[in-house]
């Protein structure tokens, strides 16, 4: 039998090969203290990925899957076999920054009441990219709905989701963090559970998170670890699809946790949101917005376009 790990690192792949290289360099200068498992979860990849990773990482544990499994299903697949105290689900198109696996093993080595950990997620250009949250309801769906969590990010109420009031610089509970880095006690996932495979993507870290805090375990944010996630590399080959995955995700989210009321007012909220954010892309094509003012607003045309009437189909509206 192989002795257990300090850490196991787990990545899913799907078509992200020079990214997920990079990631996978980005952990060796990391100059741990403590014995460290990589496994990557190959989701049917066809741009060489695989051959990469073992020609250029030989260390590196890969499980091949003959189809895409999805997010949920393929950490499932090497949480099961991880021989880790603790485990990092790290996203392929993530980017460790200095002592950030130090650090987050740190927290949970030095804080009994951190079941799980998140780092300060940074755009490619070192801007601050929100990755804490608190947990979404259907009061933060109407706020999102009518922009004002956008108009009035400092308050505490229109805020409240994505925490927007505070500067994101301090340690602290949080409802959530991106799945993005994400570590978390090995103990704790035996005790609640793996992430629920009903998740093909979007949202399974959101519900993790949720059944931790229903069991009394709290989720900590590390702002000294800094992590650059490029974000959205593999999901932006299949927009449409993965856009649709978004707010399926969220709707069982609120069905599984909340209850069937709540899943039936979000789903009408999600229907107003979308409606209301067709005139201002409208607007958008007379008005002289730049693209970063019309993602900020609304996303992209072609998710707009392309993917509300599908959308509405496939959810029953």
């Amino acid at each position: 039998m192989q002795p257990r790990s300090k850490l196991t690192i787990v990545i899913v792949n799907w078509n992200t090969r020079e990214l997920l290289l990079a990631c996978l360099r980005s952990i060796r200068p990391q100059d741990l203290p403590f014995t460290v498992e990589i496994i990557v979860v190959d989701n049917a990849s066809t741009d060489q990925s695989v051959e990469a990773v073992k020609t250029q990482f030989p260390e590196v544990v890969v499980i091949c899957n003959q189809t895409n499994l999805g997010f949920a299903k393929a950490n499932n697949q090497a949480i099961k076999i991880a021989r880790g105290e603790y485990i990092l689900l790290l996203n392929s198109d993530a980017v460790l920054l200095d002592d950030a696996l130090t650090q987050m093993a740190g927290l949970l080595e030095e804080k009994a009441e951190v079941a799980a950990v998140g780092t300060k997620l940074l755009n490619g250009d070192h801007s601050l990219q929100l990755s804490a949250c608190g947990f979404p309801t259907v009061a933060t769906l109407v706020f999102e709905a009518l922009f004002l969590d956008r108009l009035f990010p400092r308050s505490r109420v229109f805020g409240q989701y994505y925490l927007t009031y505070w500067d994101h610089n301090d340690v602290r509970a949080v409802g959530y963090v991106a799945g993005a880095c994400l570590m978390v006690r090995g103990s704790v996932i035996a005790d609640i559970g793996p992430l629920d495979e009903g998740y093909f993507m979007y949202a399974e870290e959101m519900d993790w998170c949720y059944r931790m805090s229903q069991r009394g375990y709290r989720t900590f944010y590390l702002p000294t670890a800094e992590v650059i996630h490029y974000g959205g590399q593999s999901s932006k080959i299949v927009r449409g699809e993965m856009f649709r995955h978004h707010l399926r995700s969220l709707l069982r989210f609120f069905a599984k946790n909340y209850g069937k009321p709540h899943a039936v007012a979000a789903r009408a909220v999600i229907l107003l949101n979308l409606l209301l954010r067709i005139p201002v892309l409208l607007a958008s094509f007379f008005l002289h917005f730049t693209d970063s003012e019309k993602r900020h607003l609304y996303g992209s045309r072609r998710d707009v376009f392309n993917f509300h009437i599908p959308f509405f189909r496939r959810l029953g509206f």
